[in-house]
């Protein structure tokens, strides 16, 4: 397997969470680096332990409070009230049970398998974008990462990002690359008519694991990310 080092204009892999003296109560820090604990790790911590009992993927959808940066942009995550998962119980009823104590979280059942989170009142226009054709490459069908990169690399997005007037997040990332091989979980080389929104589901589901995508109006500034199980 390859590594690939990039300046992705708005995935953010591996995203540390960090506390920030003087910001809000309800923010944890996001920035690119080496996870560290904090209540983002938290949140998606418990959210994998309970998709995994009931073999689902996820998103989660956040209200960020964001700062540019010198190249590297920062999204801060919010404070977030989480319980463990149930033992008892699987699926939709679990995720939501383990943000009910949170008046700020809504959790629904999007397709089959796919559960998500909605943290605040988050922008979404960019998720709504249209996209006509979306070719990918044999590296870019396997590999989760990539696909972000091939999505926001696309002629239609970038064309939506400059109409909508938001930026996409700035960092430097290394991920893993996937070479192609029979079995593994991977995209279809052409796609059509599809949203950026649904693109992210497919990657969700597709390598099994969850898209975070976080947002925020002023200043406009929105950063996704994909975890793995």
């Amino acid at each position: 397997m390859r590594l690939r080092r990039a300046l992705l204009s708005w995935i953010t892999i591996g995203v540390m969470f960090v506390s920030q003296a003087g910001a809000s109560p309800r923010a944890d820090q996001s920035s690119i680096g080496a996870p560290t604990l904090s209540n983002a790790d938290a949140v998606v911590r418990q959210f994998i332990a309970a998709l995994k009992r009931a073999n689902n993927a996820g998103e989660i959808y956040y209200q960020a409070t964001c700062q540019f940066g010198n190249g590297h942009d920062v999204l801060l995550f919010p404070r977030t009230i989480v319980q463990s998962p149930s033992t008892r119980r699987r699926g939709l009823v679990s995720v939501r049970e383990m943000f009910q104590a949170d008046k700020s979280v809504t959790v629904s059942q999007e397709r089959k398998n796919l559960i998500r989170v909605r943290i605040g009142d988050v922008p979404e226009s960019i998720l709504r974008a249209k996209i006509s054709l979306l070719l990918l490459t044999p590296d870019e069908q396997f590999t989760p990462h990539m696909v972000l990169d091939a999505l926001q690399s696309n002629a239609d997005v970038r064309a939506s990002i400059k109409r909508l007037g938001i930026h996409p997040a700035q960092g430097l990332s290394i991920y893993p690359v996937q070479p192609p091989a029979a079995g593994l979980p991977h995209f279809p080389s052409v796609m059509r008519d599809v949203t950026v929104g649904e693109v992210l589901e497919a990657v969700a589901q597709t390598f099994h694991g969850v898209v975070l995508y976080g947002a925020c109006s002023q200043p406009p500034l929105f950063g996704i990310r994909f975890v793995s199980f």
